[in-house]
């Protein structure tokens, strides 16, 4: 089965724990996304991120790779539960690319059992995640 979502930033609370060098550095980040359409919920995210490029005039001009544990709670097509996704992703000047899969029985609720893996591309204001899953 398919199911999108229109998604957004709620919060992005994000901190450098480590310098590698003058323009890299790894950081943590916590975020929650607002998820509206076949997908509808909340989504909470904590990332790890590592600056290949690192603008500090213009952060969102910087490169990145990055990966979380997205944790998910809402409907999915009406199937109320939560599940957990590992996320990967790449960050380029402004627009990130990320591919997600669902961990196995980590689903609660009408979601129990869900498997499956999705993707989407960010940029600034609203973005559409795509999850194709089993249930």
């Amino acid at each position: 089965m398919k199911a999108q979502a229109l998604f957004q930033i709620i919060t992005w609370d994000e901190a450098p724990y480590q310098d590698v060098s003058k323009s890299q550095k790894l950081a943590k980040a916590s975020v929650v996304f607002k998820l509206e359409g076949e997908i509808s919920g909340t989504g909470k995210v904590e990332y790890q991120l590592f600056y290949h490029e690192f603008n500090v005039e213009d952060p969102l001009n910087s490169n990145a790779e990055y990966q979380g544990m997205f944790f998910f709670e809402g409907e999915v097509n009406g199937k109320k539960g939560s599940f957990v996704m590992i996320e990967k992703g790449l960050f380029h000047k402004g627009e990130a690319d990320s591919s997600l899969k669902i961990i196995p029985n980590s689903g609660t609720g009408e979601l129990e059992g869900i498997l499956g893996q999705g993707d989407y591309r960010a940029s600034h204001g609203t973005s559409n995640l795509s999850l194709d899953y089993e249930l």
